[in-house]
């Protein structure tokens, strides 16, 4: 399957991922790449995390600053569609 899927989508890399060492093991006689599934690590590096803000264009506001419309939803504040102000969002 692996070999298969490697054929398929070349040139991309085709990774067997599995908790099955014999599984591994085999596939990497056959010269198929392996990696041991690993659900319980964490990122290490923290550049790699959503930063949870997007860095606006310096005229943003100059150009969007009259358009945009801002409300209150309960205890949330809330500001008009991204999608019409900002193409990359």
């Amino acid at each position: 399957m692996v070999e298969a899927l490697r054929v398929l989508h070349a040139p991309r890399e085709v990774v067997l991922v599995s908790k099955d060492i014999n599984m591994r093991v085999k596939a990497r006689a056959l010269g198929l790449a392996a990696e041991d599934y690993q659900n319980d690590k964490t990122l290490e590096d923290g550049d790699m995390l959503y930063a949870g803000s997007l860095a606006l264009p310096p005229d943003f506001w100059s150009k969007h600053g009259k358009t945009i419309e801002s409300w209150q939803q309960g205890a949330t504040p809330t500001t008009g569609s991204p999608a019409r102000w900002c193409p990359a969002c």
